[in-house]
């Protein structure tokens, strides 16, 4: 048990719409940076969305299965399953 006295408790936050991969919102400035500097702009961009409490998002396009993998595998911080 946790005393929470005085502190609230909320659920993690869900963004529905959110482009982890878009670095810039310039499509053929993002279509012309490396991959590697893409990867860990995502990481960056998901670790400040964690820590501003959200657990959940959705991209809707634009980003591929590499952030998820990269979770699963413990390279990047998230919330546990």
């Amino acid at each position: 048990m946790i005393d929470a006295s005085g502190h609230t408790l909320m659920p993690g936050l869900i963004d529905a719409h959110v482009h982890v991969a878009a670095a810039t919102p310039n499509l053929a400035a993002l279509e012309a940076m490396h991959p590697s500097y893409v990867a860990h702009w995502t990481a960056g961009y998901m670790s400040a969305m964690l820590d501003r409490g959200f657990t959940t998002v959705r991209d809707v396009g634009g980003g591929d299965a590499g952030p998820r993998r990269a979770r699963a595998e413990g390279l990047i911080g998230g919330r546990r399953r």
